[in-house]
């Protein structure tokens, strides 16, 4: 079952759906392989190139709403065992995020790619990193295998950055308006942070239809 997860680094409830989609994963009582590939999107597609506090940059935008969103957002992640440090989180535009991304599911695979994702995820809400940083892009992508030069290379490109956003474009083309949005075999669409109980169910439901029409395919 291939399952496309559109999803950017600086969006929580990405971050707590991967947690719970994992979830439903480790309970899924299936032989069916999953192969499970990240897709870039982005959240804010206008965050500042020079990177600022969460905390001013949500004061900026939504006034005293954003200490209500924090809070709010903060408590349900620790549910999921995910710990946010909203103090020393920065808002980073994550084109170059993604750039990395994709090029470690190229060139390493999804386990890598899964790897870098919760890397970047721990970097950015946890640590206070700056994950639109070449060089913290460049240390993280190391850390799964890849090679720092290229790394570097693609990040000087543009047209990496292009392809990037043709990707993000052809999401949006696709109908993906927010993230995260879950994908199972390309036609079937869950959109949000579900639960991992509803995503366990959507594993199942999704598993008896493809083979419920490969039977009748095959008659």
């Amino acid at each position: 079952m291939k399952v496309d997860i559109y999803s950017d680094i600086v969006c929580p409830w990405c971050y707590i759906g991967k947690r719970r989609f994992e979830q439903a994963v480790a309970s899924f009582d299936s032989d069916t392989p999953l192969d499970v590939v990240f897709r870039p999107f982005q959240l804010d597609p206008t965050a500042p190139e020079m990177s600022l506090p969460v905390r001013q940059y949500l004061a900026m935008r939504f006034g005293g709403l954003g200490e209500q969103m924090t809070r709010q957002v903060g408590s349900i992640a620790e549910g999921e065992g995910i710990r946010i440090d909203w103090d020393s989180a920065l808002v980073a535009n994550t084109l170059r995020a993604h750039v990395v991304t994709m090029h470690v599911e190229r060139e390493h695979g999804a386990e890598a790619q899964k790897a870098l994702i919760d890397k970047l995820f721990l970097a950015h809400f946890t640590e206070g990193l700056d994950v639109a940083d070449p060089e913290v892009l460049v240390h993280l992508a190391s850390e799964v295998g890849a090679d720092p030069p290229r790394v570097r290379s693609l990040l000087q490109s543009e047209e990496s950055l292009t392809e990037i956003s043709n990707a993000i474009a052809a999401a949006r083309d696709l109908g993906v308006k927010a993230v995260p949005t879950f994908v199972f075999d390309g036609r079937y669409r869950v959109e949000g942070a579900q639960s991992a109980e509803a995503f366990r169910q959507v594993l199942n439901e999704v598993e008896k239809l493809t083979r419920e029409r490969e039977g009748d395919t095959g008659r």
